[in-house]
């Protein structure tokens, strides 16, 4: 069944929701290639053990494991969901800046577990904010212009973030230390405020003049043990995705602190070449998201969750093969071009496989199962790699990812695409 405002063009209002998210988006750059890029490397340079920079590779899904759930239950029926995404994002804003003053303050093991510690509460706002984020994008696009919206968004992240990586990088090797740190984390604060501005500029859709399926429930519902067995049992495109993406999830979380290491104590990286290989994959990310994006739009998003999961398989084994550290640089782009398509089509995936009345406890569902897995898998990561060798680590990662995109193919995850009620074409029959 064909959805009949497929081919419309936008409204007013929908222009206006994707300027000021695609706006939240590109300032959001900043902070991606900011103090998300550069924590980890800032406690290995201080000198934190493997197992700490695992945990702060791992600590933002903290809460998300305890929360996400509960966030769910709490967001089904509210109407004020791009407040609760701005209040949360607040918070998390907040600690950015206080993890710029510590080394004002501290020095040592206070210093590194101080800044362990804030990282680690941003985690708390970020569970609400998460799927509330999903709810308001999941409202304010058509499904059949999300792959495309998203493509364009994601392409302008990655340029902010590319420019953003450079220029970090080569601060970070031209000002003194603790200082250089500082203000990148500083700038990523202030970039936060500005996203929290933009993105308080959405305006979802009145629900008298949208009174389909897709509209809140009117008070919201706990979420009971039951929704988990409901969600496994009556539900199996949800049941094969969680499946087979918490297979995935572990081959991709487990190497994500062994970057840091990696560069900085195997391939002696310089901070200016951490920015540069940051900035090479996200130049890579640009034209990948754009391909992607279209490519899901005309194909589906199975053909591009398959090509994508497998190709990024290989990015753990290249990285192990670095000798000399100019060639983190190239070896990036296999990241830039197969992320992206991961990017794409999980979000699709998810959308497609959630009953469209319970989307936000669905959602939350995922986030708290896969929140499990983003926290375990770096700390496992960097275990294997004292017992092992962070290069036969890495080798272990790609051969667990290769193996959750054969399971994404042998279990035919997102082979229908089966359309949310009220959020696209209907089922038959629903």
């Amino acid at each position: 069944m064909i959805d009949p405002g497929a081919d419309e063009s936008p409204s007013a209002l929908e222009q206006h929701n994707v300027r000021s998210l695609t706006l939240d988006t590109a300032t959001q750059g900043i902070i991606a290639a900011g103090i998300n890029v550069f924590i980890a490397v800032f406690l290995v340079r201080l000198g934190a053990p493997n197992a700490i920079v695992g945990f702060i590779a791992a600590a933002p899904a903290l809460g998300a494991i305890f929360l996400s759930i509960p966030a769910g239950s709490f967001l089904e029926g509210r109407r004020d969901l791009v407040r609760v995404v701005n209040l949360n994002r607040l918070f998390i804003r907040a600690a950015y800046l206080a993890i710029a003053i510590v080394p004002f303050l501290l020095s040592g093991d206070a210093e590194i577990w101080a800044v362990v510690g804030l990282w680690t509460l941003t985690s708390i706002p970020a569970a609400v904010a998460n799927p509330a984020w999903t709810a308001v994008v999941a409202r304010i696009i058509p499904p059949k212009r999300r792959p495309r919206v998203n493509g364009n968004r994601w392409a302008i992240l990655s340029v902010v973030t590319a420019a953003g990586g450079a220029v970090f990088g080569r601060l970070l090797d031209a000002v003194p230390s603790p200082l250089n740190f500082q203000i990148v984390f500083v700038a990523s604060f202030l970039a936060g405020l500005v996203s929290i501005y933009f993105f308080g500029q959405i305006r979802l859709p009145d629900e008298q003049s949208d009174p389909g399926p897709a509209r809140l429930p009117a008070r919201p519902a706990r979420l009971r043990l039951s929704d988990l067995t409901a969600a496994w049992n009556r539900y199996p495109s949800f049941s094969r995705f969680m499946l087979t993406s918490f297979v995935y999830r572990i081959g991709l979380n487990l190497p994500v602190a062994l970057y840091s290491i990696y560069a900085v104590r195997e391939a002696h990286a310089s901070n200016t070449i951490i920015g540069l290989q940051s900035t090479a994959g996200n130049l890579a990310l640009v034209g990948s998201y754009l391909l992607w994006g279209r490519l899901a739009a005309r194909r589906g998003h199975r053909i591009v969750l398959l090509a994508a999961t497998a190709g990024l398989s290989l990015y753990p084994v290249a990285t192990a093969l670095v000798r000399e550290a100019i060639w983190l640089i190239p070896v990036t782009l296999i990241w830039g071009i197969f992320a992206s398509g991961i990017d794409v089509s999980f979000f699709e995936a998810l959308l497609h496989s959630c009953p469209a009345d319970r989307l936000q406890t669905f959602v939350a569902i995922n986030s708290a199962l896969a929140n499990a897995v983003i926290f375990v898998a770096p700390i496992g990561g960097t275990l294997l790699a004292d017992l092992i060798g962070i290069r036969l680590a890495l080798v272990t990662a790609a051969v667990v990812s290769l193996l959750g995109s054969i399971l994404f193919y042998s279990m035919a995850v997102a082979k229908e695409e089966v359309v949310l009620p009220g959020i696209a074409a209907p089922r038959p029959g629903a």
